[in-house]
């Protein structure tokens, strides 16, 4: 199962840069012109989270601001701007790197029972989960030198507003050190952005 979730997370990063590099002779239905690399940012106000072996899949939720709808437009430009996202003037298939319109400050995660004995039942477990996200903030201030999405991964004890700019609305958390005994872990999950935290419970057969 392991082996699989990587090989559907490589699938994934291999699909959204194709699908980023279209010219103009390849477009595809809804592609175009655009000034901003980011077109359309979430305006998170709760989080999905699903287990999936060792892994839980987070999904950002909210209302979408895109740059293509004049409504829209009046709340995305001062994130655009704030981001520096006002010169990418190519090509890109809309909303290929949506994100989310804010950053991390914080991940927390505790479990209902023991996972060792250095991690035990309603302790901190930051040090054993590793968050994954992709995001081109610094792709936009290296003067959108590439297409390539950035790959953010650390642990989440690590997590903070400066390593987690306007990342993509789906991302991770892997648990890196299984428990000592086979059991169905209840995972409660706390992730805080600037002005809002996300609290989520997820059960886990590990």
């Amino acid at each position: 199962m392991r082996k699989y979730s990587i090989l559907l997370f490589v699938i994934f990063l291999v699909v959204l840069q194709f699908s980023c590099k279209l010219k103009e002779d390849e477009l595809e239905i809804g592609a175009g012109y655009s000034k901003y690399m980011i077109d359309e940012y979430i305006e998170c106000d709760s989080i999905s989270i699903l287990p999936f072996d060792n892994h839980l899949k987070i999904y950002f939720l909210g209302n979408e601001l895109r740059a293509r709808n004049e409504i829209d437009f009046v709340k995305f430009y001062p994130i655009a701007k704030a981001n520096n996202d006002t010169s990418f003037n190519d090509i890109i298939t809309p909303g290929c790197y949506a994100s989310i319109n804010d950053s991390l400050s914080q991940i927390n995660i505790i479990c209902d029972k023991d996972i060792d004995e250095n991690h035990l039942a309603g302790t901190e477990l930051n040090d054993i989960f590793m968050f994954k996200a992709f995001s081109v903030y610094n792709v936009i201030q290296r003067h959108y030198e590439s297409r390539k999405a950035d790959f953010i991964q650390i642990p989440a004890s690590e997590v903070n507003f400066s390593n987690t700019r306007v990342i993509f609305r789906n991302c991770e958390l892997v648990l890196t050190q299984l428990p000592e005994k086979h059991d169905t872990y209840t995972f409660d999950i706390s992730i805080k952005l600037s002005k809002k935290t996300f609290t989520n419970k997820v059960e886990m057969k590990l």
